[in-house]
């Protein structure tokens, strides 16, 4: 018969075989889950290396747009200005005009059926009042069309990526 220490004996081995695979084996799954979570967040940093270039090419683009749209509205601005000095131009010339035209202070005024008002003085009067609204209201609306063609070409260039 074997003796019973030698049957414990026997038993606290295979109990340390058996504790000691479970042992390698967790290790073993501790080591491969450490390797994927390495390769992980190798992948997610790549993947955010590659958004943050994708980001910088698309504010690049939106700088250049930018600038050309800004280059656009202050060419705009010297056009504004030349108008705005081409109607003061013609606002003076049409009262000189007017001027010259009108009959001296001195002259008798004999006709019945003349208009209370001389008609150059009614077309300074209103090219006088709409001259300025209508050159800034003109520069407004190119404003909004190079704003609205800048945001066209941005939505485009951003798109097609």
């Amino acid at each position: 018969m074997i003796d019973p220490y030698r049957w414990l004996l026997y038993g606290a081995f295979i109990a340390a075989l058996v504790l000691g695979y479970f042992a390698w084996a967790e290790h073993q799954q501790g080591i491969g889950y450490g390797r994927a979570q390495a390769e992980q967040t190798a992948k997610d940093l790549d993947a955010d290396k590659k958004a943050r270039a994708k980001e910088s090419e698309w504010q690049s683009k939106m700088d250049g747009l930018s600038h050309d749209a800004q280059k656009q509205i202050d060419g705009l601005q010297t056009e504004l200005s030349n108008a705005g000095a081409a109607a003061d131009r013609l606002r003076a010339a049409a009262k000189i005009a007017a001027s010259r035209s009108r009959p001296s202070p001195g002259a008798i005024d004999t006709g019945k059926n003349q208009p209370s008002a001389d008609p150059i003085d009614l077309f300074i009067e209103v090219l006088d009042r709409n001259s300025r609204e209508l050159v800034a209201v003109g520069g407004y609306a190119d404003r909004l069309r190079i704003s609205g063609l800048a945001c066209e070409k941005a939505y485009s260039a951003l798109t097609r990526d």
